[in-house]
């Protein structure tokens, strides 16, 4: 069952790649029309934005699958920051390392505020570094604020009853917090940007992943749990798309 549920996970994870590749091949053509007819390059664009949730309902869904693991450690919570940092710090560093090398060899300005949140991996928490530096790694910025609150929300929420309370009580939240934020003297544009860029605003996904699990796992002795599980994380990515 767990070779299965590996499986599962990387045919989930390949098809998000897929989507993500189509809404950067754009961007390819500097904005122009890439494929031919600016509705299929929009349509390319619609498709491949969902890659980045169901990227995030996955990882709700793995580390609620990796949970048992971390509980058997001695110190789990201690246990799972390490590894997770351990799994994207080291990478991230160099990545950003080399795209403030290739500002500073072309003379371009850096904001050295940005590099210090990004070091502390809390960008995303502030609507003028939110975008992220290097290219793309705005995503790091949600998903590591995900796991820094992951091994409270799991004792929080358990089960899947406690789990779709979460869900739904974390859309009037996200409206909340980015009422809190239009108080701030932040240009519009930026807090516009920042509706879609933020953690807050992501939480959804993440939390639907985490019940896709639970749910997952009551339907595992049945015949259509992965088509199910399939069709449901799919679906999460098409409905928070764009």
């Amino acid at each position: 069952m767990q070779h299965d549920r590996l499986a599962f996970v990387d045919t989930l994870r390949a098809v998000a790649a897929v989507a993500v590749l189509t809404f950067h091949l754009p961007l390819i053509a500097d904005g122009g029309p890439l494929l031919g007819p600016g509705w299929l390059d929009h349509a390319l664009q619609v498709i491949g934005s969902s890659g980045i949730d169901l990227f995030f309902c996955v990882s709700g869904f793995v580390l609620c699958l990796m949970a048992p693991r971390y509980q058997a450690n001695r110190y789990p919570v201690a246990s799972f920051y390490v590894k997770r940092a351990l799994r994207i710090a080291p990478l991230f560093f160099v990545v950003l390392a080399a795209w403030v090398a290739m500002f500073m060899l072309r003379h371009r300005p850096i904001d050295w505020w940005q590099i210090a949140a990004e070091v502390m991996f809390v960008f995303n928490l502030d609507p003028r570094t939110a975008n992220g530096f290097a290219f793309a790694d705005w995503t790091i910025g949600v998903e590591m604020l995900f796991y820094a609150v992951f091994p409270l929300l799991y004792r929080l929420v358990p089960g899947p009853g406690r789990k779709l309370v979460a869900l739904l009580l974390a859309f009037p939240l996200f409206e909340l917090v980015m009422l809190g934020y239009a108080q701030l003297p932040i240009e519009p544009e930026l807090l516009q940007r920042f509706r879609w860029l933020s953690v807050f605003n992501h939480a959804p996904t993440f939390l639907l992943g985490m019940l896709a699990h639970d749910l997952y796992r009551r339907l595992a002795p049945t015949r259509y749990a992965r088509a199910l599980g399939l069709a449901a994380m799919l679906g999460t990515a098409v409905l928070f798309a764009g």
